[in-house]
């Protein structure tokens, strides 16, 4: 039954109209965007539509997420299903971006069986 009320609820965000300013935004900050064919872009809006309604944002080290930010951050992301069979990326729940590179604690397991704590700087990840 869940899984009736998700559909209906999506395809009610599939056919809301795309924002106009929403596809300046794209044109101006997407390069990838701009080259995509005409054809193609009413199905990566309505991907995008959904996106943001069921995904979280998070600024962290106080980077402040504008909607812009929010808006690339899911074209980019339904760039990926795009004419593809997709669900969304249901494992996905929030998308945490940061202003800069950021570091991070990691436990590298050696072939010696020792693990070393090693200090990384990441400037993107996903898991």
């Amino acid at each position: 039954m869940f899984g009736y009320f998700r559909r209906r609820r999506r395809d009610q965000l599939r056919a809301a109209a795309f924002p106009g300013g929403w596809e300046a935004t794209l044109c101006r900050e997407a390069p990838y965007y701009r080259r995509l064919p005409q054809s193609l872009r009413p199905e990566l809006h309505a991907q995008i539509q959904v996106f943001l309604a069921e995904k979280e944002f998070e600024g962290c080290n106080g980077f402040q997420i504008g909607d812009g930010t929010r808006l690339v951050v899911a074209m980019h992301a339904c760039l990926l299903t795009l004419a593809r069979r997709h669900d969304y990326f249901p494992g996905l729940h929030a998308i945490l971006i940061y202003p800069d590179a950021f570091r991070v604690q990691r436990d590298d397991p050696g072939e010696d069986g020792f693990v070393d704590e090693i200090d990384d700087v990441q400037e993107g990840e996903s898991w």
